[in-house]
């Protein structure tokens, strides 16, 4: 009986590993169902990780963890500079690295159920000596277990009370400063103490399906008009990345996408202004809702 089980087991993982590889032939990637896509990007004939790529890896796979990941599929890729062989084992190199990663960061190998180098990217389009870049990287499909919308709502009930009637009390296109929203300096994920209010604002939005909101992303440590550098992700639009990560946590907990959307306003109005003081500057790296409906 013991046995039988097992063997039923290993069935069903042979064809779940099946049925994976064969959705990635007739899918785009970001398109599985169920999944989120990450990413990572590699220089030519290179398979290890550099200090970029670790901090991709942290702010976009491991930056919601409220959000406990279900199960992983890894895929290498090369593109069409060298031959076959040397770059299905280049591929296969950097599926596994990125796979050690996440084990150090604490995803069970458990969860990973296919860690796989897929080979070169047949590729007619953009063809050069130098390479295809997009074609070298690693593709992470991120499967998360979804919580309890009723236990979400439930959890924070007597919190939220105060934000729903100052949510309410706006009419359209006026603005709520979420004054504990607030940002790590140059990153675009939350200070621990921000989460609660997070929480709040889900609650809120959960409870209250007709609303429409337009989430902006504010910077501080800038001149005026300037967006800020997120030296998580290497890119010019700190304050659009602020939006998108509380824009990312609602759709993940179950607003609907329709019901939202967000914009970077970069340094263009600050609470503050001249910033004379760390508590001026945390101020200003800020995220306000806007009621659109």
């Amino acid at each position: 009986m013991l046995e039988d089980s097992f063997y039923l087991v290993q069935m069903k993982q042979i064809l779940l590993a099946i049925t994976l590889m064969f959705s990635l032939s007739t899918v785009t990637f970001g398109q599985l169902a169920g999944y989120d896509s990450v990413k990572v990007f590699f220089p030519i004939n290179v398979s290890t990780l550099d200090d970029r790529m670790l901090q991709q890896i942290d702010s976009i796979l491991l930056a919601k963890p409220e959000i406990r990941v279900k199960n992983l599929l890894i895929y290498g890729y090369a593109d069409h500079l060298g031959t076959t062989n040397p770059n299905k084992e280049l591929a296969e190199e950097r599926a596994l690295n990125v796979r050690d990663v996440l084990l150090r960061k604490g995803i069970s190998e458990k969860k990973i159920l296919i860690c796989s180098g897929v080979g070169e990217i047949k590729n007619s389009k953009n063809v050069s000596d130098d390479g295809v870049p997009t074609d070298r990287k690693v593709v992470i499909f991120i499967k998360r277990n979804r919580p309890s919308k009723t236990a979400i709502v439930s959890k924070t009930k007597e919190e939220t009370s105060s934000m729903e009637s100052s949510i309410l009390s706006l009419k359209s296109n006026q603005t709520l400063v979420m004054d504990n929203l607030l940002f790590h300096t140059e990153k675009h994920k939350l200070i621990p103490e921000s989460v609660p209010e997070l929480k709040r604002l889900l609650a809120v939005l959960l409870k209250h399906p007709e609303l429409k909101i337009r989430i902006e992303g504010h910077v501080c440590c800038v001149p005026y008009g300037v967006d800020a550098l997120d030296i998580e992700t290497g890119e010019n639009k700190l304050s659009e990345n602020r939006a998108k990560y509380i824009y990312d946590y609602l759709v993940a907990y179950g607003v609907p996408r329709e019901n939202l959307s967000y914009i970077g306003i970069a340094k263009t109005s600050p609470l503050v202004d001249p910033e004379e003081s760390n508590e001026d500057r945390q101020k200003n790296r800020r995220v306000e809702i806007r009621i659109i409906e």
